[in-house]
């Protein structure tokens, strides 16, 4: 054979097989139909569908039915529907458009499919196997005579396995509509109530809470999800000593009902989440079951972290919250170590007291003079004018003295008045003093300070009630590294700007 001859041969079966793909990218003869213009399948709108069966002619069968805007899994199982995948299939099927019809009848049918809609009709489809390489299926309405070619795309949706549609996320209340949270630890019990828009730590100790650290319990909750379609496992196939019913390493208790008001009120309706022991090697993921809806799944270890949080990281970041109306008196005591770097200084201690002042009774009126007055003695012939010795004007370069001031000052210096704009300064800081975050009871202080502060506040409570002295101690680290503090049986960082309303000159000038 020479080299015409097969060239000729190459390109005789290169035409062979562009006709034969060009036929399988048609559908071949049978499916081949006059020109006509796509036309609406159903004539239905996607979100009139309020129900669909999948019945495959081999495999599980599938129902979904939509209850208000909320899809449902009926069939297998009874469970929460993932919105998007039940969504896309409605919209598949209202959207479904005909190519035309084909010549030859229907033989081998994949699934039957049952469209449901809110006008009460059942539109019923039976649906070949996806062809090869064709981007043409034929698919038949019940009732019609007519084979008709559709997109072959529509196989993408019916092909779907049945937990594909389930919802991955394990609870249905939205994270905002939590009102109670109970969380049972090895550790011990918190619980969370919330009055109002305020969360409150109600145990092991009752305080106000940061609304933003609960939330991330609350979101926690709301977004708790299997780690796939594939997460939800059936209690049998799992070992006892997994289970979480019988480990029971954490149990995490909700409702969106208000907390109750007397004790004697009986516990509203929640929902119970039971975490047992992890369920790989790598314990990447945990077994956790959930009462309402209920199911056993897999779940990622790191999406139950927010649990974990200890009950001083719930307190409100408020640590004190002073009105600087009712403060009648500031100490400050500053212990400094001696330090040789960056320079040499000996030990100090720097004392600073501020006291507002005694406020002076206002006389009333003065009272009227007496009806008659006794008649006058003194002399007539005194002189008519004063000498006139006396300058006629002040001078006009007056040097302004300091502004007034509420507070009285006392320093290792001396005496004086205080700036009130400083003292504002502080006591504003202290309306609320804002935390960045609160530490565990037992954390040491840092061992080499730069500077040790004493902070007392007397406040005057109003109405004769008697007066309260908050004293807080903060510890400066150096090196730009938060403050320590220290209030109660309370351990906290503060950032550093609040040293310079400590250390500021509090002299009135």
């Amino acid at each position: 054979m020479n080299f015409r001859t097969t060239i000729v041969l190459l390109v005789v079966v290169a035409v062979l097989a562009g006709i034969l793909l060009v036929l399988n990218l048609t559908g071949g003869p049978e499916d081949q139909t006059a020109t006509e213009t796509e036309r609406s399948v159903l004539n239905i709108r996607s979100g009139d569908i309020t129900k669909i069966v999948i019945a495959p002619a081999s495999g599980t069968r599938i129902v979904l039915a939509k209850e208000k805007k909320d899809w449902r899994l009926v069939e297998p199982i009874n469970a929460p529907a993932d919105s998007y995948t039940a969504d896309s299939l409605a919209r598949g099927l209202a959207e479904l458009k005909a190519r035309g019809t084909a010549k030859t009848e229907m033989k081998d049918v994949a699934w039957n499919v049952e469209v449901h809609t809110t006008d009460g009709k059942v539109h019923k489809i039976r649906v070949a196997p996806r062809p090869g390489l064709s981007d043409n299926l034929r698919i038949q309405l019940e009732g019609d005579s007519r084979v008709t070619v559709v997109p072959a795309d529509l196989c993408d949706h019916l092909e779907k396995p049945w937990h594909s549609f389930r919802q991955t996320r394990l609870t249905t209340a939205p994270s905002t509509d939590i009102r109670q949270v109970e969380i049972t630890r090895e550790d011990g019990r918190l619980v969370l109530h919330k009055t109002g828009s305020d969360w409150e730590v109600i145990e092991p100790e009752r305080m106000p809470a940061e609304s933003y650290e609960v939330s991330d319990i609350t979101s926690a909750i709301s977004s708790l999800s299997a780690v796939s379609s594939r997460g939800f496992v059936e209690e049998s196939k799992v070992p006892a000593k997994l289970l979480p019913a019988n480990v029971k390493k954490m149990t995490i208790w909700f409702s969106t009902s208000a907390p109750a008001t007397q004790p004697s009120d009986p516990r509203p309706s929640g929902t119970t989440i039971l975490v047992g022991e992890h369920a790989d090697v790598l314990q990447e993921n945990v077994y956790v079951s959930v009462s309402d809806p209920p199911a056993l799944a897999k779940v990622s270890a790191s999406s139950l972290n927010a649990f974990n949080k200890k009950v001083w990281e719930l307190r409100n970041r408020n640590v004190v919250d002073i009105d600087p109306a009712q403060v009648s008196r500031v100490s400050i005591t500053a212990d400094k170590p001696a330090a040789t770097q960056p320079t040499s200084r000996p030990a100090s201690r720097e004392q600073v007291t501020i006291e507002r002042k005694k406020q002076k009774l206002e006389l009333g009126p003065e009272a009227p003079p007496p009806a008659t007055r006794p008649a006058t003695t003194a002399p007539t012939t005194g002189p008519a004018t004063a000498p006139a010795t006396q300058p006629t004007t002040a001078p006009a370069t007056q040097p302004a003295g300091p502004p007034p001031s509420d507070w009285n000052l006392s320093t290792s210096a001396g005496t004086g008045e205080a700036s009130n704009s400083k003292v504002d300064a502080l006591l504003q800081k202290l309306h609320p003093l804002r935390v960045d975050k609160y530490l565990a009871p037992d954390t040491a202080a840092p061992s080499e300070p730069a500077a040790i502060y004493m902070l007392e506040v007397h406040v005057e409570a109003p109405g004769g009630a008697k007066s309260v002295v908050y004293r807080i101690r903060l510890i400066d680290p150096g090196s730009d590294k938060p403050l320590f503090g220290q209030y109660n049986k309370v351990v906290f960082e503060v950032g550093r700007s609040l040293l310079d309303q400590l250390t500021a000159d509090f002299a009135n000038k």
